[in-house]
């Protein structure tokens, strides 16, 4: 069992593994988002709160509109019964 786990821990090192140190010849210019991330990264978050508070809009409204309704017909009078109101 300990040759089979020493075999397995130094096989990385075998093999040639990579260094975890990144390699000069990458310039931070090259990999950060810059200007344009930047902007396009805000424009998603403008468009994301113009689409939550559009739907706390209309959630309201939805639940507003059968406040009214429920008021309108009357909670006391059962379905069979209940006259006829409102649009047809």
């Amino acid at each position: 069992m300990d040759r089979v786990l020493t075999s397995l821990l130094s096989a990385p090192s075998l093999l040639g593994a990579a260094s975890p140190t990144p390699s000069p010849a990458v310039k931070a210019e090259d990999v950060s988002p810059g200007t344009v991330g930047f902007i396009v990264t805000a424009l998603l978050a403008v468009v994301t709160i113009l689409l939550i508070v559009s739907m706390a809009r209309k959630i309201r409204r939805v639940r507003y509109r059968e406040q009214v309704r429920q008021e309108f017909e009357g909670p006391d009078e059962p379905l069979e019964e209940r006259p006829r109101r409102g649009r047809r």
